[in-house]
């Protein structure tokens, strides 16, 4: 059975507005359904295809400063213990050291590009 979902929700799931979605269905990202009233629907397995490949958690930690290492260690030990908790499997780990002034962040990049 084929479930479509409304472009609210889809935009919802993605944490971008509708105009977005629109954008990207216009870009060939996804593919549209028309209702007969001439709402856009979306296939859910066409959105969120299921190629059998387990879902990547990518946890991330950062401070500050050098003399926060320890604080660092911490937030990722915690991040660790969640993940555990949820009984996720495939986890990556980004941790950086580097100012909220400073924007040359090589590990928010990388984690960036791979949400992307």
């Amino acid at each position: 059975m084929e479930i479509r979902i409304a472009i609210g929700k889809v935009a919802k799931y993605f944490g971008v507005s509708t105009q977005t979605i629109r954008n990207w269905t216009q870009q060939g990202k996804f593919k549209e359904y028309r209702t007969l009233g001439g709402h856009r629907r979306y296939n859910i397995k066409e959105l969120f295809p299921e190629n059998g490949e387990e879902k990547k958690t990518i946890l991330y930690s950062r401070v500050s400063g050098h003399d926060q290492k320890e604080d660092l260690k911490r937030q990722a030990e915690e991040l660790e213990q969640y993940c555990k908790a949820k009984n996720y499997k495939k986890i990556e780990r980004i941790s950086e050291i580097g100012s909220g002034l400073n924007y040359p962040k090589k590990g928010l990049r990388r984690l960036l590009e791979k949400i992307m």
